[in-house]
């Protein structure tokens, strides 16, 4: 079953809505897709060679432009700003699964991947975000 994210439901606060399975299952779902089929100007993948540095790197941390975000689902663009906490979570999440997808053997001891969002409108909550996750 799909559920529209673009369509909060009525009485529903937005981080009880984020939090709820159907919601965090779809939202997990387009970023998963976000990271592995970004490209740039020259059609050149962003994400999918971001993570892979990064895991070269034997890092955590990935930062995504919030105007690729914001551009490519505007709606995870307007949750960053105001419901910065639960949808970054649901994000780490989606992002370690990529992580794990692309390098199952050497990251299978790693417990998180903290994704930071740059240039957003609430930076500060973003980073708090994502220390706390």
């Amino acid at each position: 079953m799909t559920v529209n994210i673009e369509d909060l439901p009525e009485g529903m606060s937005l981080p009880d809505f984020i939090g709820s399975d159907l919601a965090r299952r779809e939202i997990k779902r387009r970023f998963c897709h976000f990271l592995k089929t970004f490209t740039d100007e020259s059609d050149r993948p962003v994400y999918k060679d971001r993570v892979k540095r990064m895991c070269d790197a034997n890092k955590q941390s990935l930062e995504v432009s919030y105007m690729h975000l914001s551009n490519a689902q505007p709606v995870f663009g307007i949750w960053v700003a105001d419901a910065p906490e639960p949808i970054l979570e649901a994000l780490n999440e989606a992002a370690f699964e990529v992580v794990l997808r692309c390098t199952p053997t050497t990251r299978r001891s790693t417990t998180r991947c903290l994704c930071a969002s740059s240039s957003s409108p609430s930076r500060t909550s973003c980073a708090t975000s994502a220390r706390c996750i």
